[in-house]
């Protein structure tokens, strides 16, 4: 029997581009049955405080859960989810589906938007000290890591991605077939939908996947069996006041979730 899924709701964003997507996990876990975990952050602290105070309790909540799914307010949270499951899985294998590369360093970042770095902060690439606070201790090896359907690159991002080990692919299928064999940690950036689909995000791409594409994403990952975690950057709803987007996110994560799902 599968073990249940432990529901972790990390609601934090640095708002560097206005609120909203703190809100994010709530409207995603208002959809899903059973109980949750609520981690703690400090909206109102400065950036490195907040990070600093609330990362580590997100860590040691993804550690201690089963078969974790992590409801993000904001893709900078992702370090916590790997310093907490790479204490279980040290040989963890990344596939990030985002719209965006989340790639760009401080030397790269055309905005200077945190939140635009975390798969170069997972990587050891910059900011050691929020790898560090998110308990990951080492860096994730370039050839476990897997950026699928992105289709919006900052040249910093480009030249990095080609220079590095990292599979880049359209879809999981493929992906799948370039990493090593291993656990796999799934981070599913809200925004890999198409605006239409979920508009409920900041930074909307155009042409982006249908919820089928979606659905067959995460299904074809979990039928693998190798699975030990998920993570969800959920979206500003304020930018959705329909739901969309939260409907859509639970509807793709539905083998995960298993009969937890009532979206």
């Amino acid at each position: 029997m599968t073990a249940p899924i432990d529901v972790v709701l990390a609601p934090y964003a640095t708002r560097f581009h206005g609120p909203g997507m703190e809100d994010g996990p709530d409207a995603v876990a208002s959809l899903l049955d059973g109980s949750t975990h609520r981690v703690p952050f400090d909206l109102d602290a400065p950036v490195p405080e907040a990070l600093a105070g609330g990362l580590p309790s997100l860590a040691d909540a993804i550690a201690a859960a089963t078969r974790p799914l992590a409801l993000l307010g904001e893709c900078t949270l992702a370090p916590a989810v790997a310093g907490g499951l790479m204490r279980v899985h040290p040989d963890l294998t990344l596939l990030w589906i985002d719209a965006h590369g989340d790639l760009n360093t401080p030397a790269t970042t055309p905005s200077g938007f945190l939140g635009g770095m975390p798969f170069a902060i997972l990587l050891g690439w910059c900011h050691d000290e929020v790898r560090l606070a998110a308990g990951q201790r080492a860096p994730l090896a370039e050839e476990r890591c897997a950026l699928v359907g992105a289709r919006e690159l900052d040249p910093g991002e480009r030249a990095a991605l080609d220079a590095s080990l990292i599979v880049e692919s359209p879809d999981v299928t493929d992906a799948l077939a370039r990493l090593p064999v291993g656990p796999i940690w799934v981070h599913l950036d809200g925004d890999v939908l198409d605006p239409d689909v979920a508009p409920g995000v900041d930074f909307p791409v155009a042409d982006g996947w249908s919820v089928s594409d979606a659905v067959v994403a995460i299904d074809t990952a979990v039928a693998t069996g190798r699975v030990v975690g998920v993570s969800a950057c959920c979206g500003n709803p304020r930018r959705d006041p329909d739901g969309r987007g939260a409907r859509a996110y639970v509807t793709a994560l539905a083998s995960f979730l298993g009969v937890r799902c009532r979206a």
